[in-house]
């Protein structure tokens, strides 16, 4: 599979990346984060 950036743009406080692929791709799952409201990462996190 051949991946390139298409563009770069803002999300919040971060760049995002836009890529564009020249294959066929499958959706093979999807997650769902559930957070207390007194948890220390109620705001979220980043996966790097």
């Amino acid at each position: 599979m051949d991946v390139e950036i298409k563009e770069l743009i803002k999300y919040g406080n971060y760049t995002a990346v836009i890529p564009e692929h020249s294959r066929t791709v499958y959706f093979t799952g999807e997650n769902t984060f559930y957070f207390d409201s007194e948890a220390p990462l109620k705001e979220g996190f980043i996966f790097r």
